[in-house]
C-alpha cells in the first residue's frame, strides 16, 4: 500500500495532467482545487479526495469552475 505522501504525489501529477491537457481551471484555481481536496483527516492517513466514493479530476474541476456562488467563492459583481 503507498503511503500518504506517494498517493498525494500521484494526485498531484493526476491534477496538473488534467490541468495542463483540458484548461478547466485557471492557475490560481487549479491550486486552490488541489489544496482543498488535499486536506488530510485528523488522523493523517487519507486525503479529503480518498473519502470520496467517486473522483474524477475533470469533472470536480469543472464543477469548481462553475459554481463557485455555492462555496461562498463568487468574486464577480453582483445581480
Amino acid at each position: 500500500m503507498k503511503s500518504p505522501e506517494e498517493r498525494l504525489a500521484d494526485f498531484r501529477q493526476l491534477c496538473l495532467k488534467v490541468h495542463r491537457e483540458k484548461k478547466i481551471l485557471d492557475t490560481v484555481e487549479a491550486k486552490r482545487f488541489f489544496e482543498y481536496w488535499t486536506e488530510r483527516s485528523d488522523g493523517g492517513k487519507k486525503h479529503k479526495w480518498e473519502f470520496e466514493k467517486t473522483f474524477n479530476v475533470a469533472r470536480r474541476m469543472c464543477n469548481w469552475r462553475d459554481y463557485p456562488q455555492r462555496w461562498g467563492r463568487f468574486t464577480g459583481p453582483k445581480e
